[in-house]
């Protein structure tokens, strides 16, 4: 078997779509088997394709199913992102006590695991959680809690000179930033993801980056433009 590279994205999204089927197929044929890995990187891979075709319910299915392989996985990490990838699923569908539960068991894993990533990454999926559920309150509050440990695994992070998640990290910073209404902090950390993302020849976190910023430019001009 010989691995066939794809070119650029829209290349990776249409082969994911002729393929959907088969890899739904294979997953539920590797979890039969015992195939643990495999069944928990197929959710994984397939997470951004979902997202961006809308299928929210195909999601729930994958992260379910990861979720059980999970339980036979050795990394403590996986079991807390795989509760978070799944409670995510269920608040794009709107299914949120669910969504909340398992973003909850996600952050009670992370922060028994010592995992600042993780706990910042789940802080920031329970803000958008309680956003959609309308208590801002709630909503808030996760999202200062997600830039406390967003700052702690950025400071270990530089410390063990790990750019690559150096850029990961200030990446996944500026949302709550945005979200706070802090938009030149938000400016400040992305316009240093992009450039580590493009140092390290990770064009297409660089590409996405370089929208979230063209994005906050168009949404602060926008009350300017009004009064035209």
């Amino acid at each position: 078997m010989h691995s066939h590279p794809l070119p650029d994205t829209d290349a990776a999204l249409a082969w994911l779509a002729a393929e959907h089927a088969t890899l739904l197929a294979t997953q539920r044929t590797a979890a039969t088997l015992g195939h643990h890995h495999t069944v928990w990187h197929l959710a994984w891979n397939l997470t951004t394709f979902h997202q961006r075709r809308g299928h929210r319910n195909n999601a729930i299915t994958t992260w379910q199913a990861a979720l059980e392989a999970a339980e036979h996985l050795p990394d403590p990490a996986t079991h807390s992102r795989t509760h978070r990838h799944l409670g995510n699923a269920y608040s794009r569908l709107g299914r949120h006590e669910q969504a909340t539960t398992h973003l909850n068991q996600a952050l009670d894993l992370a922060l028994h695991h010592h995992d600042p990533t993780e706990q910042a990454l789940t802080h920031r999926a329970l803000a958008l959680a309680w956003e959609q559920r309308g208590n801002d309150r709630q909503a808030l509050e996760h999202a200062h809690q997600a830039l406390d440990h967003y700052h702690h695994a950025l400071t270990l992070n530089r410390d063990l000179g790990d750019a690559y998640a150096v850029a990961d990290t200030l990446d996944h910073m500026g949302h709550p930033h945005a979200a706070l209404g802090r938009h030149e902090r938000a400016r400040t950390v992305w316009r240093e993801a992009l450039e580590l993302y493009r140092d390290q020849g990770r064009d297409a976190a660089a590409d996405r980056v370089q929208q979230q910023l063209d994005d906050l430019d168009t949404h602060d001009a926008a009350p300017l433009s009004q009064g035209f």
